[in-house]
Formats: C-alpha cells, structure tokens, sequence
C-alpha cells in the first residue's frame, strides 16, 4: 500500500475531502459486502493478506485489492478495533428528488450513527429519498455509513437550504414538525402525501419555525426521559404514518 493510498483513507474522515475526491472509507467485511452487494464501486480495498483468497471470490477486480499485515490494517483504520479489510469507495451519482407519500425532513441533525439509523428505517419502509439541511451530518460519515449496514446505497439525502426544501415538495404536502409540545401522532387527520421534520439533538427544529402543524409522540410513562433521539423518533412516526396509511386502504 503506498503512501498516497494512506494518506487518502485517512483524510476521508474530512467531509471536505470526501466532497472533493467523491470518495468515502469504509470498514468491517460486512459493511463492505452490504456496499458491493448494492452495487457501491470500490476504489482500493486494503485486506490482510490471510483473507485475501476469500475476498478475491468476491471482488472480480484484483487490481483493487492491496494485501496488509495486521499492523498495517490498525494503523490504516479508522476504528479502534478494525476487522479484516477497509475500503476506498466511490460516492454514487444522487438520482432526482423523488417524493414518497411520507418525506423525512432533518434540520440539522448532528449524530453520524442517527442518520445512519434513520437510513436503515427509511429503507426498510421503502422510503428512498430523504431531505436534509445543509448543516446536517454527511451520509457518508464513516459511522454514518456503518450504522446504515448498506443502505447508504438505497436511501438518497438530498443536502438542500430550507426554502430549497420546501420547494421540491408537492404542494398539496402537508408538513409536520416534531416537537414535545404538539398534538399526539394518535390524532387521525393525518394526510397525506406528508412529510416530517426531526430536529437536531441538541437544539431541536431551527430553520422551519414558521410551519404550524407540530406532533409529538405520547408517552405512556408516569416518569418518561425527558425525550427520544432522532433515530427512535423517525421510527416511530414512519411507522405510525403507515398505519394511518394502511388503515386509509383497506
């Protein structure tokens, strides 16, 4: 492995870098077989050189595979713990925004492994295209992507200033904010085509104030946190948008 090929993966931890060579790192045998799987084009794959015969079933391409020892892999890695191969990928072509009944909306949410979960929610549900400020985490974060188990591949974030956002939306959408203080998601005149916003962690909804429909998710605690994260929220709205969904079908 040479310098320049060291030097790459470890600056790809910089979402400036990862925006100018449209390159992302990835790691662990499982996350890398979840991107190829979806068809993610590997740049550079570093293995240890004992578990190069069984990647080599898997990767067509042997000019992309560079043997490391051990040393070499924990020096290369971005985890404390790095198992097996790290991987030099090529970030996909973002197809057009195209709306789902239900439209995640994030503003500004900060935590790398949050949005990687929300990924997973969202593809799970067939949701494939999510909208995000500009302030908002990058998709391709290394926890970001580790989190998402490949579906990084599948959900598209489409990084927008708020008014940007707004515009893409159909305009029959109707917007809701998640809050603490709003009505409870059990309320049945939700409708649809709609979409959600989630806030960040640490100061909740900043650019979308002006919007009036506000939800919240009732506790059924005599005691409950004092809230629930981006990633558990999300998931809890998609699903319960899918019930109101379903139940409006049959």
């Amino acid at each position: 492995m040479s310098k320049s090929l060291f030097k790459l993966y470890r600056s790809l931890k910089h979402r400036e870098v990862r925006e100018q060579f449209l390159l992302f790192a990835a790691e662990t045998p499982k996350v890398i077989l979840d991107l190829i799987k979806n068809n993610i084009r590997p740049h550079s794959l570093f293995i240890i050189k004992e578990k190069i015969p069984e990647w080599q079933k898997i990767i067509s391409d042997e000019s992309l595979i560079y043997p490391v020892s051990s040393k070499e892999l924990e020096a290369i890695s971005h985890l404390k713990t790095p198992n097996e191969i790290c991987g030099i990928f090529h970030i996909p072509e973002i197809p057009p925004f195209n709306q789902h009944f239900v439209t995640p909306i994030l503003d500004d949410v900060a935590d790398p492994a949050n949005l990687g979960l929300i990924l997973r929610t969202c593809h799970w549900y067939g949701i494939h295209h999510i909208l995000a400020t500009p302030d908002t985490v990058d998709a391709y974060n290394l926890k970001t992507v580790m989190s998402s188990k490949g579906s990084i591949a599948q959900v598209h974030v489409h990084y927008k200033q708020p008014n940007e956002i707004l515009h893409l939306l159909s305009f029959r959408t109707k917007i809701y904010k998640a809050d603490l203080n709003g009505d409870s998601i059990m309320n049945p005149s939700i409708s649809f085509p709609l979409a959600f916003i989630i806030g960040n962690e640490g100061h909740g909804i900043k650019h979308f104030s002006h919007i009036q429909e506000i939800i919240t998710i009732p506790t059924f605690s005599n005691n409950p946190p004092n809230s629930l994260n981006a990633a558990i929220s999300s998931a809890i709205l998609i699903h319960t948008f899918y019930l109101y969904k379903f139940l409006k079908n049959v």
